[in-house]
């Protein structure tokens, strides 16, 4: 018979390889871990090991807060939407009770990567128009272009860290390969919060492809990195679109990608001075926003659900009460990843905070699906050296 620790193992094997390319898959497979989880008593037999681990308290505050915030929400069921997207930390808790052997946290990184690697091949597909642009086939060409660019500098990052760690050349032309494949991809994307994540996680990716060479042989790699980045059609297209819009913007024209978000982050900046302490409740900002309307943003803009930014989101929902809570779970997981960052395990955790905190500032990541996942995901599993060498 296969016993709970198998089931789960293999749930997390999925949730990992399916994260870059399906919602039903990630469902399914984040459904599989909880509920096994929870039915098999595993969350009352290993209750102490849950209950006690450093991110526990600011994980079950996150957790919690907008179940409480219900009682101050203006709409009692745009609320209950929002809170219930918080049963995804039940999967940290579960990841953490799983046994872990060396192999284990291995095999998760490169279920991940294989998923990317899927993606992305479909993706170059898709933009050379091999392959058709369709609603059920994995593409990070339209929606979840910005959660997509992200994984792709995460990536990038994992692979860098095993490639500084390999010994044959067979090994490190492969990863190279797989490197070159998300790279490309990302530029293809047209994603600009990739970009900029991978722009500024740069030095921590050249740092572990080339460490230990003279500081200017680094500086000039990443100078070259920086020229093909700013050469390619698309990134200049995206990046001028920037100034572009700002421009509009200006002019009251707020009916673009940079036009909205400000317009978002304006309203949510309002919304926080006016309600500083506790902020408006659960998914109070779409109502609060309308007091905040601009007669000139298309009607297609109108149903705000969130400020794109993770912070004026809890700002605005929760107040200080939101900001305390989001800034303690950062720092729970930067301070885990920070400890143990010359292990694998510990380097993908400091990774993907990067990765989430310069993507959280152009879209809501914390609350994005797969993101949310991956948060829950990497927060729960242990990055001691004995696990992760």
């Amino acid at each position: 018979a296969i016993g709970p620790d198998r089931l789960i193992f293999w749930g997390l094997c999925a949730l990992f390889f399916a994260l870059p390319l399906a919602t039903s898959g990630v469902s399914l497979a984040g459904g599989l871990v909880i509920a096994v989880w929870l039915f098999s008593g595993k969350f009352f037999r290993q209750r102490e090991i849950w209950l006690t681990q450093s991110w526990t308290k600011p994980v079950i505050l996150f957790m919690l807060l907008p179940w409480a915030g219900l009682l101050w929400a203006p709409d009692l069921r745009e609320g209950l939407d929002w809170a219930s997207k918080s049963h995804v930390w039940l999967i940290a808790f579960a990841a953490v009770c799983l046994t872990y052997d060396q192999n284990h946290l291995p095999l998760f990184l490169k279920s991940f990567l294989a998923g990317l690697v899927l993606v992305a091949v479909i993706t170059l597909l898709q933009y050379f128009s091999i392959v058709p642009i369709r609603g059920h086939i994995p593409s990070l060409l339209e929606s979840g272009r910005i959660t997509g660019s992200l994984f792709l500098v995460f990536g990038m990052a994992i692979v860098s860290f095993e490639y500084s760690r390999l010994v044959t050349w067979r090994d490190r032309a492969l990863h190279f390969l797989v490197l070159a494949l998300f790279f490309v991809t990302l530029l293809v994307t047209g994603g600009r919060a990739g970009y900029l994540a991978l722009i500024l996680l740069l030095p921590l990716i050249v740092q572990q492809l080339i460490g230990g060479r003279h500081l200017l042989v680094k500086v000039g790699a990443g100078l070259a990195v920086l020229a093909v980045i700013f050469s390619f059609p698309q990134v200049i297209k995206r990046t001028a679109e920037v100034g572009q819009d700002i421009a509009s913007w200006r002019q009251i024209d707020p009916n673009t990608s940079v036009g909205v978000r400000l317009h978002m982050w304006e309203g949510a900046v309002k919304i926080f001075l006016d309600n500083p302490l506790l902020g408006v409740g659960t998914g109070g900002y779409r109502k609060e926003m309308k007091k905040y309307g601009n007669p000139r943003l298309d009607p297609l803009f109108h149903p705000i659900d969130d400020p794109h930014n993770n912070f004026l989101f809890m700002a605005a929902n929760f107040g200080l009460a939101g900001l305390f809570s989001l800034g303690w779970l950062f720092y729970v997981f930067l301070k885990k990843g920070w400890r143990s960052r010359t292990h694998r395990g510990g380097f993908a955790v400091l990774a993907f905070g990067l990765v989430l905190i310069i993507g959280g500032m152009t879209g809501t990541e914390i609350h994005s699906f797969h993101s949310a996942h991956l948060f829950a995901l990497l927060m729960g599993l242990p990055v001691t050296p004995d696990i992760d060498a």
